[in-house]
């Protein structure tokens, strides 16, 4: 039987009290930057699966808080295989965690190359997709 991805995600949005936010480089799209992003497995919660993608890709042990904000995005053609035959979009849902201050991060390899923590500004312009865009406009004006 093959295993296909659900079509439901989570992102979570990292952020120290300083006003920086962490951006991960993905390893399979060179340039593409994005905050903590994952899968929701079968028979797992967004919020645990929040937890998990943070603890899996930065070291950081810490339970997300949801914002309460979902969005739906086509899938990048190229990950389209990962997925049941016909499915094209997928449901987003939105975390955030705030630390004290900006720490180091023990990226997982596999999927990322390097991690930069920059400015809300900065990481608008710097982010690869619109949903990802969209939550830290959000995390903008709650810290206005």
């Amino acid at each position: 039987m093959t295993y296909h991805r659900q079509p439901y995600s989570v992102l979570v949005v990292v952020y120290a009290e300083c006003g920086h936010t962490l951006l991960l480089e993905r390893r399979d799209l060179p340039g593409f930057w994005q905050s903590v992003t994952g899968t929701i497995e079968r028979g797992e919660t967004a919020v645990a699966a929040a937890q998990r993608e943070l603890l899996e890709e930065t070291g950081i042990e810490a339970t997300p808080v949801c914002t309460g904000r979902r969005r739906r995005f086509k899938i990048f053609d190229q990950f389209l295989p990962r997925f049941a035959p016909g499915t094209v979009s997928n449901v987003e849902s939105e975390f955030v965690v705030c630390l004290p201050a900006r720490c180091k991060i023990k990226l997982d390899p596999a999927e990322h190359t390097q991690y930069r923590w920059m400015t809300v500004n900065e990481a608008i312009a710097a982010v690869g997709s619109w949903t990802n865009r969209a939550a830290l406009e959000a995390l903008r004006v709650a810290q206005l």
